[in-house]
């Protein structure tokens, strides 16, 4: 799963994705929207829990997750990025202010244009509204 940070502020309220829709992103490929979850609730019946896999320590799981810290939404959907199953494979996470942005990166000679973007972003930029995460694209 790759993270891409970027300074702008994005809005969640998309009612309109709840029914199937089909998007063309270019002339050689669709995109399609199937769900998209805009609250806690909704996600919870849609999108798997992830496997806890924290070292051995007095840590405690936060009720909210990702968006127990005010002024954080986030929103997941399937997008079609993984090459088989419908799980959702995209996310976002929005906050009402900037704040600290950091990413860690493939150490490989060999990097894909999101990493190479998203390692340009951080080093003109330390803060971020909006992270836009991916998954099923290993090593890109």
């Amino acid at each position: 799963m790759h993270s891409c940070f970027h300074t702008q502020f994005a809005s969640l309220k998309l009612p309109h994705f709840f029914a199937p829709k089909s998007f063309v992103a270019s002339s050689r490929r669709d995109l399609r929207v199937f769900a998209m979850a805009t609250s806690m609730e909704e996600a919870s019946v849609s999108i798997a829990a992830a496997p806890i896999s924290l070292p051995e320590g007095s840590w405690k799981q936060i009720a909210g997750g990702v968006t127990a810290a005010k002024g954080f939404k986030a929103a997941g959907m399937y997008a079609g990025l993984r090459a088989s199953g419908k799980k959702p494979d995209l996310a976002l996470v929005t906050c009402d202010v900037d704040a600290v942005a950091a990413g860690v990166f493939t150490m490989n000679v060999v990097a894909a244009a999101p990493v190479v973007y998203c390692k340009k972003v951080l080093e003109t930029s330390k803060t971020a509204r909006a992270v836009l995460i991916n998954a099923g694209q290993a090593n890109a």
